[in-house]
């Protein structure tokens, strides 16, 4: 199962759910089929379903809804469950940002920050207001690519 939830969002049912291993869980609840930077993307997605869920936009019809399962919303886990998840998938994020910034200099903590602005208000505030899809456009893009090739190259 890690290798099909990397390679696509698989639909299961709450039988398939409750056979998966937490790793097959945690693959498929963050959407790793999709993921940019890892880490950052996976806790994007994962407060991304928490805020939708919160705010009932994935009820009945919703598309996120029809092509993968969400775990809060299909009721595959309980939201202190789910907490946890973004919990410790934020501070993986966290700590490989962390050792990023250390080894390419303050400029990275700067874009680390421009980051982290548009991974907590993506979903709500931007994406309510229509301005989701073009901030990961005008921002996400330039900023993952850009800061990518950066922080490989060593900072030069």
């Amino acid at each position: 199962m890690w290798i099909k939830a990397l390679r696509v969002i698989p639909r299961i049912s709450k039988g398939e759910w409750n056979q998966l291993d937490l790793i097959s869980k945690w693959l498929i609840s963050t959407r790793a089929a999709v993921f940019g930077i890892v880490m950052a993307h996976a806790t994007n997605n994962l407060l991304n379903d928490l805020v939708d869920h919160n705010k009932g936009i994935d009820k009945d019809n919703y598309y996120r809804s029809q092509y993968g399962p969400q775990p809060l919303e299909h009721g595959l886990m309980s939201k202190s469950k789910f907490m946890r998840y973004i919990l410790v998938t934020r501070i993986i994020a966290s700590a490989i940002g962390a050792f990023l910034i250390f080894k390419t200099g303050p400029e990275t903590l700067y874009f680390f920050g421009f980051g982290l602005f548009f991974l907590l208000f993506y979903t709500w505030p931007l994406k309510y207001i229509g301005l989701g899809e073009p901030s990961v456009i005008l921002f996400w893009g330039p900023l993952m690519v850009g800061r990518t090739y950066f922080v490989v190259s060593g900072g030069q």
